[in-house]
């Protein structure tokens, strides 16, 4: 009986030093080690905290694919879907990879979309500001914030 208790015990511990690896050195997740074992994620969780294991939500691994994504041109919001993250997650992730963020992308409204066509069609931002009751600051405003986005 003892014999099968040490065995069960040096089992246990050689699945929580696989635990550790996968996640220090493999960068998996706790869902994915969870997965790969067939086992609990809190369990996953509370080996790994008594063994010491700084858990954090998303690994080093992780935060140098979500770089790479913005980099190459995903959106923020994408990338909160596509790694199933808090948006907040992701800014927190690019600011730790020193990522140069870009500019928010900023949908136009209608009114927006007519006051840039008819720049574009040539008419005077004066001209488009009188028929629409608006300033011509504001219209310049409209145009800049356009420009600035391109």
């Amino acid at each position: 009986m003892e014999k099968e208790k040490i065995i069960k015990v040096a089992k246990k511990n050689i699945q929580v030093e696989t635990f550790i690896v996968d996640y220090l050195e493999n960068g998996l997740s706790v869902k994915e080690i969870a997965s790969k074992h067939n086992v609990n994620q809190s369990y996953v969780y509370r080996m790994l905290n008594n063994r010491g294991v700084n858990i954090s939500r998303i690994t080093s691994k992780t935060y140098d694919n979500i770089a790479k994504d913005y980099k190459d041109g995903m959106d923020a919001k994408e990338l909160s879907q596509k790694y199933n993250l808090h948006i907040a997650g992701i800014y927190r992730a690019l600011r730790l990879k020193n990522v140069k963020l870009r500019p928010k992308k900023r949908d136009l409204t209608e009114h927006q979309k007519a006051i840039l066509d008819r720049i574009t069609a040539g008419e005077t931002q004066s001209s488009i500001a009188k028929e629409m009751g608006l300033s011509r600051q504001r219209v310049n405003q409209i145009y800049k914030e356009y420009v600035r986005s391109l």
